[in-house]
């Protein structure tokens, strides 16, 4: 009787220890995930609220240089005046030159936050060719602002460079672009960047990547120093199916079940399709499957 007892006893422990495993695995899967999300949430608000501000910095631009533009026309049509007047009008016309070159930087940053993205904001795309043409516009309109100065005599020596410098400006900064596109790029990279093993168990405790912690313990995986070499690299963009060459796998890391599928295929061994990329790899970037 007595053995009996305490062989049902075991068996509760097993069927309860089973469970808080499972349920803990589970648990953490979730938070994993949810964390997941709240942090793209957080980038997508954070790249709005930045393209908001900057918008209606170059508006605020935009709207000054016109009136200071139309201020200046307005005294280019009057008779006699004094040469402190000139020296102010030049001083202006500077300054129309600064808020041009900043907007031009502000339109810089407008473009690299589409580039990232990924080209998918069709409005903003829509608003940035508005303000590439507006600022082709007022760079035309300043170096008529300029040759009417130069007409009335206004002392401009330093405003011979300054539309030959706003020109160079729009070569630096398209070339600034284009080195923020590129950095965006490698940064899209290693954000997609995954990672995947299929081996038998002795290989993986063997590289470390998986730790038993006891007969009533969940095993770790990744949790220590383990050998990333024998991983395989791939962008999870364009990862879709993983043959695993094994007629019977196990994934041992965390992936959520809905967001995959393993399937027979004509040689009797399983392939593994990833439903949903987004999904599957937000638990975790790497893929570790016994076989």
């Amino acid at each position: 009787m007595k053995t009996i007892k305490f062989g049902f006893l075991t068996a509760i422990i097993i069927l309860i220890s089973t469970s808080c495993v499972e349920s803990s695995k589970k648990y953490k899967a979730l938070l994993a995930e949810r964390d997941s999300i709240q942090m793209n949430m957080q980038v997508v608000q954070e790249s709005y609220n930045q393209s908001i501000d900057l918008l209606s910095a170059v508006d605020s631009g935009f709207a000054a240089i016109s009136e200071t533009e139309k201020s200046l026309k307005m005294e280019l049509g009057l008779e006699g005046n004094s040469a402190a007047r000139k020296q102010e009008m030049a001083a202006r016309f500077e300054q129309l030159k600064t808020v041009l070159a900043e907007n031009k930087s502000k339109v810089s940053k407008l473009q690299a936050l589409l580039a990232a993205s990924g080209n998918k904001n069709a409005k903003l795309a829509e608003t940035i060719k508005r303000l590439e043409t507006e600022l082709a516009e007022k760079t035309a309109s300043l170096e008529d602002l300029k040759l009417q100065l130069e007409k009335k005599d206004v002392q401009i020596a330093e405003l011979n460079t300054t539309v030959n410098t706003l020109n160079t400006n729009v070569k630096s900064l398209s070339e600034e672009t284009s080195k923020q596109k590129t950095t965006i790029k490698e940064q899209e990279t290693a954000l997609n960047t995954v990672y995947y093993t299929v081996a038998s168990s002795k290989s993986l405790k063997d590289a470390g990547i998986v730790a038993s912690n006891g007969l009533f313990q969940p095993k770790s995986v990744l949790a220590g120093n383990f050998n990333k070499s024998v991983f395989t690299s791939a962008d999870r963009r364009e990862l879709t199916t993983i043959p695993t060459q094994a007629k019977k796998v196990k994934l041992i890391s965390s992936h959520p079940k809905d967001s995959y599928s393993l399937d027979v295929k004509e040689d009797k061994n399983v392939t593994i399709t990833i439903k949903n990329a987004d999904k599957f790899w937000s638990v975790s970037k790497y893929l570790v499957v016994q076989k």
